[in-house]
């Protein structure tokens, strides 16, 4: 390794394991996960009341 890859991963490393980025990272991580969450719920709710209402017009053709 060059001396500027040996200084970049070490600059790189340093940043990634900083405290301030950890924190970041929990957040949006975080904050993916609950809309990711929401996402689904929506979802689920919308797929049921289609089921339903799929049921309803084979019902009543």
């Amino acid at each position: 390794m060059s001396g500027i890859s040996v200084v970049a991963k070490k600059e790189f490393l340093d940043h990634v394991m900083g405290k301030k980025f950890l924190v970041i990272l929990a957040i949006l991580m975080l904050i993916s996960l609950l809309a990711i969450y929401g996402g689904v719920e929506d979802y689920n709710k919308r797929f049921e009341r289609y089921k339903e209402r799929t049921a309803e017009l084979e019902a009543h053709p």
